[in-house]
C-alpha cells in the first residue's frame, strides 16, 4: 500500500492593523481650545443674558451683576406682550412679509439667473452688466422713496415691505454660476423627452438646486425678518401695517416701555414688570422664531456656498 501524502497549505495569519496612535495635547491646542472656548462664551453670553434678564424679577437684577439663572421666573413680560394688541399684529405681518418676500425674491432670482445663464440669449452680457452695476451704485433714498410712493404708489400698504425689495442681485450671481455648472446634456436629453424650457426649469433644475435654493432662502427670510427702515419710511401712517423689528425699535429707541410699564401695573398691579425686561422679552419674541429655523437648514450653508462658488 502507498501512503497518500497529503499536503496541507500553510495558513495565513491575518495581516495585524496598524493602531494609530493619538497625537497627544500640547501647548498650543491647549491655547486654541481655550481661545475658541473663550470666543464660544463671548458669543454665546449675550442671548444667554438677554434670556434669563426677560424671566427675571426686578429685583434680582437690580441686585445681582450677572445672572447666569433666574431664582424665581417672572413671565409677566411676556405675559403683558402677548396679550397686547401691538406685538402680535406686528408678528403676524412680519411672518406673512417674510414668506410672501422669500417666495417672491427666490422666484424672480432664479429665472433671471436661469435665463442668463443660456450663453445664446440676445443681449446677454449687456443685462448682466445692468445687473451687476446695482451692487456698486445705489440711486439714493430719495429717488427710491418717490418711485416707491410716486409712481407704484405702494405707500402704506402690505405690498410695499417685499415688493420693493424683490430681486437679490448677490443671490443671482451665485445661482447664476451654479446654473453654469450643470451639464448641458441633462437639458439636452430632457428636450429629446419632449420636455420645454419650463418642465426644464421646474423638475431638473430645481431638485438640482435644492441646497442653493434652501441657503439663499434663508438668508433672504432673514433679511426680511429684521426688516424696519422700510416700514418705518412708508408706512408711518399706518401703525397696523408695523413689523415686529419696527416696534421692536420704537420699544427699545424711542422709550416707549415707560407707557408699556404703566399699563401692565394697571393691568397686573405688580412692582415684579420693569422695563428692561420688557424690552428683553420683546427681543425674544423677536428673534426667536428666526433662530429655531436655524438647526434645520444649517446642514446646506456650506454645501449650498460652495456650489455657487466652483465656476464662474
Amino acid at each position: 500500500m502507498s501512503a497518500t501524502i497529503e499536503r496541507q497549505t500553510p495558513v495565513q495569519k491575518p495581516a495585524r492593523r496598524k493602531r494609530t496612535r493619538l497625537r497627544p495635547f500640547g501647548l498650543f491646542d491647549i491655547l486654541v481650545i481655550l481661545l475658541f472656548l473663550i470666543l464660544d462664551f463671548i458669543m454665546i453670553y449675550p442671548f444667554w443674558n438677554v434670556l434669563v434678564t426677560s424671566f427675571s424679577t426686578a429685583g434680582e437684577v437690580m441686585s445681582k451683576i450677572v445672572i447666569f439663572w433666574p431664582d424665581t421666573f417672572n413671565t409677566k413680560a411676556y405675559e403683558f406682550i402677548l396679550s397686547s394688541n401691538q406685538i402680535p399684529r406686528a408678528f403676524l405681518i412680519t411672518v406673512a412679509s417674510t414668506a410672501c418676500g422669500t417666495a417672491w425674491v427666490m422666484f424672480l432670482s432664479t429665472t433671471v439667473a436661469y435665463s442668463l445663464s443660456k450663453k445664446y440669449l440676445i443681449g446677454r452680457n449687456f443685462l448682466i452688466m445692468i445687473i451687476t452695476l446695482t451692487m456698486f451704485f445705489d440711486g439714493g433714498l430719495i429717488p427710491f422713496y418717490l418711485l416707491v410712493s410716486r409712481t407704484l404708489k405702494l405707500t402704506n400698504t402690505f405690498w410695499v415691505l417685499f415688493i420693493t425689495g424683490g430681486f437679490g442681485v448677490g443671490t443671482f450671481v451665485m445661482l447664476k454660476a451654479f446654473f453654469n455648472t450643470i451639464p448641458d446634456s441633462l437639458e439636452e436629453s430632457a428636450r429629446i423627452d419632449g420636455a420645454n424650457d419650463i418642465i426644464i426649469f421646474a423638475r431638473v433644475i430645481l431638485p438640482l438646486s435644492g441646497p442653493m435654493l434652501a441657503t439663499f432662502s434663508l438668508f433672504t427670510a432673514v433679511g426680511l425678518w429684521n426688516q424696519y427702515f422700510t416700514p418705518m419710511i412708508f408706512n408711518s401712517s399706518r401703525p397696523d401695517m408695523y413689523t415686529l423689528q419696527l416696534v421692536l425699535r420704537k420699544i427699545i429707541v424711542e422709550q416707549n416701555t415707560k407707557e408699556f410699564g404703566l399699563e401692565m401695573l394697571r393691568k397686573y398691579g405688580t412692582q415684579s414688570v420693569y422695563e428692561e425686561g420688557m424690552k428683553y422679552a420683546a427681543v425674544m419674541v423677536a428673534t426667536g422664531p428666526i433662530i429655531l429655523v436655524y438647526p434645520f437648514v444649517q446642514k446646506y450653508f456650506a454645501k449650498g456656498i460652495m456650489l455657487g462658488s466652483v465656476k464662474g
